[in-house]
Parts: C-alpha cells; sequence; structure tokens
C-alpha cells in the first residue's frame, strides 16, 4: 500500500511561514512593522529570490513649494520629488537544538515541537534586541562619498560622531529640561533630576517639533495612519520614562476617565499596565532600554526615548527564514532542527538627518 507523503519542499515553507509570523509577531514591534511605506518599520524583502546582501530602501520627502495659480505655464517650472536612499547590509542569522530518541522515550512530551518554540522565542528575542539598538542608534554620513549612511549603536558611536547628529538634527533632538548646545556631552550635562523628567506637557512639544519638521527645509517626519485615518506618533520608552508619564497627573487622569473600560480586569488598561495614549502618541513601553549613564546634570542618569513617524527605521530579509535539519544523525538517534536566514536592519536617515524620528534624552 502506498501511503500519501507531502513533499518536504512543501513542508518548509508551512514551517517557514509559520515559524517568521510566530518569532516577529512575539518580537514586539510586530504591530509597528509593514513591508508598506506607511509604517514606524518599513520591511523589504526584495532580495529574498536575488543574490545579494545589501539592501537599498528609496525614501522620499514631500513635495514642496506653491501652487500654480495659472498665471505662470506649468511647463518648466514643475516641482522636483526629493528622492533619496537609506541602505543597509543583511547577515546570516541562525541557531539549532539537538534531541536524541533516547530522550523522546522518557517523555509524552513531544520534545519536537517543544524545542521549535524554544527557536521561536530565541529568533524573537534576538530580533527585539536588533530592532532595540537600531532604534538607539544615531546615523552617520558615510566617509565615501555618495554612498547612504552608516548606522552606529550609541554605544559605540565616537563624540565626533554624537556631535555631528547633534549638528545635523537641531529640529529633531531634544533634551528634557536642557538644551541641544551642539555638543552631546554638554547638551546630555544640561538634564535634571528633577526637570528632565517626562510629562504630558513635554509630549505634547516634542509632538509639535515633529509636525514642524514638515514645514522645514529638510526631510518631513511623517506621522502614520490608523484605520479611520487618524495620525499618531509612537513613543518606545524605557519603563523608569513610562512610570514618569503614567503617574502624569494629566496622562493619570485621562486613562482614569477617557480610555475604554473593560469588565474584563484583564483588558482593562488601570490594571494591566499596558500602552499609554496621550495627545496623538501612542506610549510603548520598551523593558530592555536602559540607560546611558549617569551623564546629566550633577551625575543625573539619563536614557534615550525615540518618538517615532512612518520610516523611522528600516530591516528586510536577503534570504527567509527556513528551517534546517541535522545531517549526522547518527542512524536516525540524533533529531537536530534549528532556522537560519539573512537579516538586517538600521535606523533611516539621509545625510546624516533622521527621517522618521525626534530622539527624546530624558531623566531616569
Amino acid at each position: 500500500m502506498a501511503n500519501f507523503t507531502l513533499a518536504t519542499p512543501s513542508q518548509n515553507q508551512i514551517w517557514s511561514d509559520n515559524f517568521i509570523t510566530s518569532y516577529v509577531r512575539a518580537s514586539t514591534y510586530k504591530q509597528f512593522m509593514s513591508t508598506n511605506n506607511d509604517n514606524i518599520i518599513q520591511v523589504e524583502n526584495d532580495l529574498t529570490n536575488k543574490a545579494g546582501t545589501l539592501i537599498h530602501v528609496p525614501v522620499f520627502d514631500k513635495l514642496r513649494g506653491t501652487a500654480n495659480d495659472g498665471t505662470t505655464p506649468l511647463v518648466g517650472n514643475e516641482i522636483a520629488l526629493a528622492n533619496y536612499s537609506v541602505a543597509f547590509q543583511t547577515k546570516l542569522v541562525r541557531q539549532a537544538t539537538n534531541v536524541q530518541i533516547t530522550e523522546e522515550l522518557k517523555t509524552e512530551l513531544d520534545l519536537r515541537a517543544v524545542n521549535k518554540s524554544a527557536l521561536q522565542r530565541y529568533a524573537a528575542e534576538l530580533l527585539k534586541n536588533d530592532l532595540n539598538g537600531v532604534m538607539n542608534s544615531i546615523p552617520v554620513v558615510n566617509p565615501t562619498a555618495g554612498l547612504e549612511d552608516l548606522s552606529v549603536l550609541y554605544s559605540g558611536a565616537t563624540a565626533a560622531n554624537l556631535n555631528a547628529f547633534c549638528a545635523a538634527n537641531a529640529d529633531r533632538v531634544t533634551f528634557v529640561g536642557g538644551s541641544n548646545s551642539g555638543t552631546m556631552s554638554t547638551s546630555l550635562s544640561s538634564i535634571a533630576a528633577s526637570t528632565g523628567v517626562l510629562s504630558a506637557a513635554v509630549l505634547s512639544a516634542i509632538k509639535d517639533q515633529a509636525d514642524a519638521t514638515a514645514n522645514g527645509s529638510n526631510f518631513a517626519i511623517t506621522p502614520y495612519q490608523s484605520k479611520d485615518g487618524n495620525p499618531w506618533y509612537v513613543l518606545f520608552v524605557n519603563p523608569v520614562g513610562f512610570r514618569q508619564l503614567r503617574n502624569d497627573p494629566e496622562i493619570y487622569q485621562s486613562t482614569k476617565d477617557a480610555l475604554p473600560r473593560e469588565s474584563d480586569s484583564e483588558k482593562n488598561p488601570l490594571f494591566t499596565g499596558g500602552d499609554l495614549i496621550w495627545d496623538g502618541i501612542i506610549i510603548k513601553k520598551n523593558r530592555d532600554y536602559g540607560l546611558l549613564g549617569n551623564v546629566g546634570a550633577s551625575s543625573a542618569p539619563v536614557a534615550q526615548a525615540q518618538l517615532c513617524g512612518i520610516n523611522a527605521a528600516m530591516m528586510g530579509y536577503s534570504m527567509k527564514t527556513k528551517p534546517t535539519r541535522k545531517n549526522e544523525d547518527d542512524y536516525g538517534l540524533n533529531v537536530g532542527i534549528g532556522f537560519m536566514e539573512h537579516r538586517g536592519q538600521t535606523i533611516a536617515s539621509v545625510n546624516g538627518l533622521l527621517t522618521g524620528m525626534v530622539k527624546v534624552f530624558h531623566a531616569s
């Protein structure tokens, strides 16, 4: 009797699709990721069926200039759409586990399924950590003329990198309770523990700062739109900054009185400690954000947060996530399963200028 056996490529595709969906969802950034040019993190898959590991993503500024009132011809007076490119390199990411048949015989648990779930959590942790690093990084103008910016982790940036960032992003970096002097160390030292905390008023001012870039000569920060067409920014902030905002009287009162109430306590924002909302800003706590150090006034601890519009960051794959299996199975004794992908990510910038983000340095 011949039994039907599903072709291996079909099995791999199902495994791959389920795996990547599960681990991206578990990374906490899923709701802000999209393959369209309309979300906080733009995902590119153009190289998944092509050779290459360097992904170039085109970015476009808004059309600028006054409308033609009919008194001058359009021919010869067209306005140009400014367009640029963001690039990042993908790298190999992989891991695996091994189960022996002798161990499977000791339990009713499906150890292969358990290991697959563990691999998904592991991949989610890797993606989350990589995106956290990108969000906290700074753009650096490429020393090679004509090439796109580099993304440098804050911890690895030189004083020259940080100072150039402050100067280039005067309209999209803020030091709460302090000022941007053009020198990062001096600007950070202007943040005092008492006056550098996040608040409702501070958030509204930062939102106004992001909105004002639309009227400047540089790249405009654009909020993303919900399904009903409302514009939103997203603030990623560490637990201390989130607690400052949760305890702010205005935000506390709006959470208490204005947000929908659920009979189920697990859905009630007062009990779950979920996202906060204020003045068109979704406030997202990131438990893995740490401190920059005791670099504020009188050695006050300082942290970084990011107010994001669309295209704040980019990520992409040059090889889609796929399952791997161990060939050296010792006549079927060992079952090794793993995953492998080629993935990269970067903060989005043009000529050292952030295209979708205001960086916020605050007392923490």
